[in-house]
């Protein structure tokens, strides 16, 4: 694994190296079946292209398959794992953390129109033309090679990458069938949803704010959420957001379960403890024990 980690741009975050990271991985099958990615970026974007081979993960409900040309979004709030694969597997992965990818507004909308084959009823995957999986592959070749030489003094070209990487890819998913499929007024709620998600989560819980910033009501914004992701609701992208954040602060930080309560903007300690508990099944407190 160290050959990865290697890999990873080391610039501080608030928490630990992986709260603020740029990463470019090469993955084959030894790793493909590990739990390594699961566990050190599930608060991170993930864009894997096949190369060779085929895995099958489990993708936010559904089974999708990874082969050559096919490329898989994964965000924060993604839910996967990996069922099989072939022994002849090989992709490689952009791995950008939520700090890293919104440096900046224009870069963030891009970050959120490029997240629309996992967002969408589409699933998660993408078939790209073999043109296009070059073009988002030597952009891929030339952020692992600044990473390797130099990923702090290179700061500055690996966010232009990025967001070349980034336009690159809404170009070729704007001339997509599956994009013309889409009611456009509904992914422009969504879109707009998560911009507002990222900045208010932590303070704001409820559909009726969201909806309020949206200017719908709350039954209109559950019903165009609902049906541009395929039947996931507003209250799942706001649990996850809520549960993903609570596992940062209870692995990486000292800070009591009150406080992380606190920091959350719930009532009371039994309430950020019972909204745990039926997240994973466990409470926050076993959860930090088994770190």
């Amino acid at each position: 694994m160290n050959s990865y980690i290697s890999q990873l741009c080391p610039i501080p975050g608030k928490y630990d190296i992986w709260k603020n990271v740029i990463a470019c991985l090469h993955i084959s099958s030894d790793i493909a079946h590990s739990d390594f990615i699961v566990k050190h970026f599930v608060n991170c974007y993930m864009f894997t292209i096949g190369l060779a081979g085929k895995v099958v993960f489990h993708f936010n409900g559904r089974d999708t398959v990874i082969e050559p040309n096919v490329l898989v979004v994964g965000t924060p709030n993604s839910k996967w794992y990996v069922k099989e694969y072939t022994p002849d597997y090989e992709a490689i992965c952009l791995v950008v953390s939520a700090n890293f990818s919104t440096e900046n507004f224009i870069q963030g909308r891009l970050l959120r129109a490029a997240c629309f084959p996992n967002l969408s009823h589409v699933g998660g995957r993408t078939l790209l033309t073999e043109k296009m999986a070059r073009t988002l592959h030597r952009t891929f070749e030339e952020m692992a090679s600044r990473i390797r030489e130099d990923p702090e003094g290179h700061y500055d070209s690996l966010q232009s990458l990025f967001a070349l990487f980034l336009s690159d890819l809404v170009s070729f998913l704007e001339t997509s069938p599956a994009w013309s499929s889409v009611n456009t007024k509904y992914f422009t709620f969504l879109i707009s949803f998560m911009e507002s998600l990222q900045v208010n989560y932590k303070k704001e819980h409820t559909l009726a704010f969201y909806a309020d910033q949206l200017h719908i009501s709350i039954r209109y914004f559950s019903k165009a959420i609902h049906d541009v992701t395929g039947g996931f609701t507003p209250a799942y992208f706001i649990h996850r957001k809520l549960y993903i954040e609570s596992c940062w602060l209870l692995k990486y930080t000292d800070q009591s379960i009150q406080q992380i309560a606190d920091d959350l903007y719930f009532s009371d300690q039994a309430s950020f403890c019972k909204f745990f508990k039926r997240q994973n099944g466990i409470s926050p407190s076993e959860y930090r024990k088994a770190r």
